[in-house]
């Protein structure tokens, strides 16, 4: 049993471990190589696109950025993601006083970011458009002025306890609001930080949360208790939460809040969700099917019937080889009173697989019921799935409770 236990040990440390990369990667201009390890997500699918986060001081800052987002990404919150930990050295993120911007070392290291380890990365994994790049100390003032360039390399930016540059800050809110895509911005400090750096920090933090912002976004922490070391344990995975927020699942607040005072065109609400998803993060993800019965819910509780088949259509693509369309569609019917369309739908429903609150059990109840209320005359066709009767006892039984499963089963709590 002990064997046993350590090859299956063995070979989930194996899986887990070939997930991640360590290369040494150098440039003409920059002195030396430097140590790079490339971090894929749990389940990663050369088929598929992800965001791309580039880490500074990786030797401190890797371990919490790969928890936080392997965290997230069980829970739904954040988008699995390809994480690339660069370990720098000092100078070769510290801006010089007397000029301001990046110069001689530093400029150097700015380049190899940007045009060697991030195209080496694109070259070798699937990544989409979203990128964003993280740093604390000097790397988090270092990080800012990927921001500043014309272009923008990066999408998000986690910036921790950074020692500012005072030259930028004035020019940093409107940057962020500047570019045609939506630029994330995170700033996060020690209360307890050394005087003349927390006075730049806060200075930087004052003009950027006055900003009102039309195409970007600024969030922000302080943490008045914690030591500066551990800024990044907090830091990161609020940054990461707070950026993808429109990620997440819809939940009971956003239910209660938004999705069920829409009175008409329901489905509308999701599909928006989801575009936006794809054009804010390079995502295209699939409806959740928590999304799909909180919409549904709404649906039903605002009688906003006409939704359906618009809901129908949407996730059709995405759950094709389950019975949640064609009941979805036979529920639809039946609501407006068109059996023998009710009835066809629903026998598809009952030949496809089951998912969740759809089973073959409520199916066939429902089936039995529309029966019995249009006394044997709803036909089927040659092929239909036939469905198995049951005793006249189950059948009456049942009969009185299908028509408030479908809510039961889909309806949040408010």
């Amino acid at each position: 049993m002990k064997k046993f236990l350590l090859i299956l040990l063995s070979a989930y440390m194996t899986n887990v471990w070939a997930q991640i990369t360590t290369e040494n990667l150098g440039s003409k201009s920059l002195d030396g190589t430097r140590k790079v390890t490339i971090v894929l997500p749990d389940g990663y699918d050369k088929r598929e696109r992800y965001p791309l986060f580039v880490v500074l001081n990786a030797s401190s800052l890797l371990e919490p950025t790969v928890s936080s987002m392997r965290y997230f990404n069980k829970t739904g919150e954040v988008p699995p993601a390809i994480v690339v930990g660069i370990y720098n050295t000092e100078s070769d993120v510290t801006i010089p006083e007397e000029t301001g911007i990046p110069f001689n070392d530093t400029a150097n290291f700015f380049e190899f970011v940007g045009q060697v380890v991030v195209p080496h990365v694109q070259s070798k994994y699937a990544v989409n458009s979203f990128k964003g790049i993280i740093g604390d100390g000097e790397a988090g003032n270092f990080i800012n002025y990927y921001l500043l360039k014309e272009n923008a390399l990066f999408d998000a930016y986690i910036s921790l306890s950074p020692n500012v540059t005072e030259k930028i800050i004035p020019s940093m809110p409107e940057q962020v609001d500047s570019f045609k895509r939506p630029i994330f911005y995170y700033l996060g400090w020690a209360q307890i930080d050394d005087n003349a750096k927390l006075k730049k920090v806060k200075e930087l933090h004052n003009l950027m949360n006055t900003k009102e912002y039309t195409n970007g976004f600024y969030y922000y922490q302080e943490f008045p208790r914690v030591s500066i070391s551990a800024v990044p344990v907090s830091g990161i995975p609020e940054a990461l939460n707070l950026f993808f927020e429109l990620y997440r699942p819809i939940t009971m607040r956003e239910y209660a809040e938004k999705v069920v005072r829409v009175q008409t065109n329901t489905t509308q609400y999701l599909q928006d969700k989801y575009k936006s998803i794809k054009d804010l993060y390079g995502i295209d993800k699939a409806p959740l099917l928590e999304d799909v019965k909180s919409i549904y819910a709404a649906i039903l509780k605002n009688a906003d019937f006409e939704s359906i088949p618009i809901l129908v259509k949407y996730i059709k693509p995405y759950y094709k080889d389950t019975a949640l369309p064609d009941y979805l569609e036979g529920d639809y019917y039946l609501r407006i009173q068109e059996p023998q369309k009710a009835f066809r739908a629903l026998q598809r429903a009952y030949g496809a697989k089951e998912i969740d609150f759809v089973t073959k059990e409520l199916i066939s109840q429902t089936l039995e019921r529309l029966q019995k209320e249009a006394r044997g005359k709803l036909k089927t066709k040659k092929g239909d799935v036939v469905i198995p009767e049951k005793t006249e006892q189950s059948a009456e039984g049942n009969s009185a409770e299908n028509a408030k499963d479908t809510e039961n089963n889909t309806s949040k709590t408010e």
